[in-house]
Formats: C-alpha cells, sequence, structure tokens
C-alpha cells in the first residue's frame, strides 16, 4: 500500500499560524486535483459556489453549492474542485487556535466531528460575508 503523505503549509503567510485563500484564485481557470494525503494542520473549506468530489477518510461527500467542509489535523483527504467553483479555504494550526474558555473550547470539539455541513442560502450568505472580513483584513495584514 502507498504511504499517505501529509502536508505541511510551508508558506510565509502561514507563519502566524493561520491563513485564508479565496479558492478562485487557486484555480485559475482549470480543475484543481488533490491527490489522498493528509494535513498537520485544521483545514476549512467553504464553497458558495462548487462541484468535484471530496473523500475524507474514505468516505465520499457531495460538492456543492452552501456546503462547509471541515476537517481535523490527521485525517485523510483528496479533493477535485472544479472551475469555476467559488469560496474560501480557511487553514490553521493547533497554535492559532488555542482557547482559553471552555465553552468555546467546547464548540470546535462539537464540529469537529462532522466533516460535511450543507448550508441554507441564509445561513452561508451570513458566513460568506464574515470570510470576506476575514480575507480583507488578512490581505491588508500581509502587505504591511
Amino acid at each position: 500500500m502507498k504511504e499517505i503523505s501529509i502536508r505541511q503549509i510551508t508558506e510565509p503567510d502561514f507563519s502566524e499560524g493561520f491563513a485564508i485563500r479565496e479558492i478562485e484564485g487557486m484555480l485559475s481557470e482549470k480543475d484543481l486535483v488533490q491527490d489522498l494525503h493528509r494535513h498537520d494542520f485544521f483545514f476549512v473549506l467553504f464553497l458558495e459556489k462548487g462541484t468535484g468530489e471530496h473523500r475524507i477518510d474514505f468516505t465520499n461527500y457531495p460538492v456543492d453549492n452552501y456546503a462547509v467542509f471541515f476537517m481535523r489535523p490527521g485525517q485523510v483527504h483528496e479533493l477535485i474542485l472544479k472551475k469555476g467553483s467559488k469560496g474560501y479555504l480557511m487553514q490553521f494550526n493547533r497554535d492559532f487556535y488555542t482557547p482559553k474558555e471552555e465553552p468555546v473550547n467546547f464548540v470546535l470539539r462539537k464540529v469537529s466531528h462532522k466533516n460535511y455541513c450543507p448550508l441554507s442560502v441564509d445561513r452561508f450568505g451570513r458566513i460568506l460575508a464574515q470570510l470576506a472580513f476575514i480575507s480583507e483584513e488578512y490581505i491588508g495584514k500581509r502587505e504591511h
């Protein structure tokens, strides 16, 4: 059996343990194809518009509009996102997310066992507005 690689973020943008990117920029007019691998960081994919395939821990999930995928470090996945997909990819390491307050910590533990979450247009729209703000702040901070 082929060994499953573990991906790490080595980009300078990840120096503080957090990165957010618009999916359109990652696709650049072609499909994104990632073979089976693991991460050593949290991976959250927010798809406003999407088609493709996503397999997490050998379970297939639908890739469609208004979907959120959440993955913990060490989970195995492979991803195909077709060109034209839109949304955000957020990545962060354990050091970035170390809440001191128990209720906050509980929220992440609760959602981290659910890899796929389809949302209504309204609920996704509220999240999308926040993601756009986070992305703007992140880009602004990198440029300074």
